[in-house]
């Protein structure tokens, strides 16, 4: 939503008249935007004044000069001879003029009755189209996580009956593209995405997905498709294929348990069970715009109570993670990335020579935990067992979810 959108809704968020869902957004833009919060603000104070003007009270004799008027008006009324008598009476006695003016009426009541049946009807067919619509949609993703390869091929056939508005399904296709075991599952996505051309998002991470394939038949699918799209964006990560400079896919957790994370001389064998921990670890909150990516720090607005302030990355990793995971964010998509987690994870198995890393969390797929699905991020904010979105007024404990990490078994040490 734009800043007009979320101003006006001012008047009914001081009237109390918001969901809890539209406040809560309301709310997380207004800790991020000083304009819009200044306007807010300022209605409060008027809404908060006019709640104190006095109520006024009528003079003394309103009353017996109300009933005194009243009076003389029927007084008046019952002298006067009847409005339209004459006409009446003209009327009567030309049957001529009566049937034309019954015909005229019913014609105007046919028509009505026919335009109210239509706008019916289309709301109707309206409302079947939407249903349809989420039917479909439903049997698309239901069909893209299952087991069986030509399940999931069932399901890149059902993306093509969505609408190209549909966030979820894109995600859903790209993340298959860059992470399906099956290359002909991979390669009837590329097709797929295709319905997506008009996505500035479909077409980024076409181009982000040809430096993760593994099969060449793959990379030429996406290859081609772009050739197609005349998308100048895969220019560079085509050239670095041709060199051989594609930047290698992110190793995850299997990265992490290789020699490259040294010992401790006391190192076991054992296993590591983290509970909720690493929703719990400090992120970085970024905003995406036209002009690349901001990060959202912390200021003071004019009454001096803590807000969100845009700034310049804080460090260029921001930036390179939301890349490798081929994510791009929408103009004023908020997301949270959490950058410590891969030092967590590296000291929590320094201390195992052997063993087993259990994280139990709420996670998901980074498509998806960036994507159109979480406009506002995944951010929340509790206080007195209440949640909300606004970390600097509801700020006792707040989480954040975090990027599913690869389940495929890890190497062992030697």
């Amino acid at each position: 939503m734009r800043c007009e959108d979320y101003r006006a809704q001012l008047p009914e968020f001081w009237e109390g008249a918001l969901e809890e869902e539209e406040r809560a957004a309301l709310e997380m833009h207004l800790a991020s935007c000083a304009g819009c919060r200044a306007e807010a603000d300022s209605l409060g104070r008027i809404w908060h004044g006019l709640a104190r003007i006095p109520m006024a009270q009528p003079p003394a004799g309103l009353r017996r000069r109300f009933y005194e008027r009243l009076d003389s008006y029927q007084q008046g009324l019952g002298e006067a001879p009847p409005a339209g008598a004459g006409v009446w009476a003209w009327f009567t006695w030309r049957p001529a003029f009566q049937i034309g003016f019954g015909v005229a009426i019913l014609a105007i009541g046919f028509i009505a009755g026919y335009r109210v049946d239509d706008k019916r009807d289309n709301t109707q067919i309206s409302q079947l189209r939407s249903e349809v619509n989420n039917m479909r949609q439903m049997v698309t993703l239901s069909l893209l996580q299952q087991q069986n390869a030509s399940e999931r091929l069932k399901g890149v056939t059902w993306s093509y009956r969505v609408e190209q508005s549909d966030t979820e399904v894109l995600a859903a296709l790209l993340y298959t593209v860059n992470h399906d075991p099956n290359v002909n599952v991979r390669l009837a996505a590329v097709d797929a995405l295709h319905t997506f051309a008009d996505s500035p998002v479909a077409r980024k991470g076409l181009v982000q997905a040809i430096a993760k394939q593994d099969s060449p038949m793959v990379q030429v699918a996406l290859i081609d498709t772009l050739a197609e799209l005349r998308d100048k964006q895969a220019v560079p990560p085509l050239a670095a294929l041709v060199k051989g400079t594609a930047p290698e896919p992110a190793q995850g957790l299997d990265g992490l348990l290789t020699d490259e994370v040294p010992l401790e001389p006391s190192a076991e064998v054992g296993v590591v069970i983290a509970n909720e921990v690493l929703d719990a670890l400090p992120v970085h909150r970024v905003v995406g715009r036209p002009t690349g990516l901001r990060e959202l720090l912390v200021g003071l607005d004019p009454d001096g109570r803590f807000t969100g302030v845009e700034a310049a990355p804080s460090t260029q990793e921001l930036a390179a993670r939301l890349e490798r995971e081929g994510v791009a964010l929408a103009d004023g998509q908020i997301t949270e990335i959490c950058l410590a987690v891969d030092g967590w994870l590296a000291g929590a198995v320094r201390h195992l020579a052997r063993g087993v890393v259990v994280l139990i969390d709420y996670a998901a797929e980074p498509t998806v935990l960036h994507g159109p699905a979480h406009p506002t991020g995944t951010l929340r904010a509790f206080a007195r067992h209440a949640v909300g979105a606004d970390p600097f007024r509801q700020g006792d404990a707040c989480t954040a979810r975090i990027c599913r990490l690869p389940g495929e078994p890890c190497r062992a040490r030697p």
